[in-house]
């Protein structure tokens, strides 16, 4: 439930027409970044991981930048 309203949550911040204020925006991609952390995390636990544990790892690296690179002007 937690996954789904956190990717619910992004894509309307994303889906938005006008750019929301800064802390939805940091918001959004952080619960990204938890999600594609927790994914990641998950798979990486398997022994042996599944190919799917790379791509999460990438994708939640990605978010990660994302969150940093969230710049708070306007």
């Amino acid at each position: 439930m937690v996954f789904l309203l956190s990717g619910v949550f992004s894509a309307g911040v994303v889906l938005w027409p006008f750019r929301p204020h800064f802390l939805l925006r940091v918001l959004a991609r952080m619960l990204t970044a938890f999600c594609m952390l927790s994914f990641a995390m998950n798979n990486l636990a398997n022994d042996p991981p599944p190919a799917s544990a790379f791509f999460y790892s990438v994708m939640a690296l990605f978010a990660i930048w994302a969150v940093i690179r969230t710049r708070c002007d306007g």
